[in-house]
């Protein structure tokens, strides 16, 4: 898979049926995952264990993508998260409470 928003596509629908094994297949060894606290995981085997652990805390998280563009390599997403889980409110930032999380997602691969 070549184009950069298929492959943002793919990896948030694994995220969605919280599938580790394909997940895994998209995981590189120096892979970084950033959260909204700006926290970072680094490297394949750290990331996919936070994500083990956030799909086994939060399992009916989902991400749900309005928009996806891309310029330069940089896919920028929007959209919003759901979840019942009111700890999730903690990591809020548009002020949309822990079921309707609104969010700009825009990071350089």
């Amino acid at each position: 898979m070549s184009d950069p928003i298929d492959l943002v596509r793919a990896f948030n629908d694994d995220i969605n049926r919280q599938d580790l094994e394909r997940l895994s297949r998209r995981v590189s060894d120096g892979h970084v995952f950033i959260d909204m606290a700006d926290n970072h995981v680094t490297g394949r085997e750290a990331c996919l264990r936070a994500w083990a652990g956030f799909f086994e805390a939060f399992p009916d998280y989902r991400n749900h993508f309005e928009t996806l563009t891309e310029r330069g390599g940089t896919v920028c997403a929007e959209g919003h998260a759901t979840c019942s889980d009111k700890r999730l409110a903690a990591a809020d930032v548009s002020g949309a409470g822990p079921r309707d999380r609104r969010d700009r997602l825009c990071r350089r691969r």
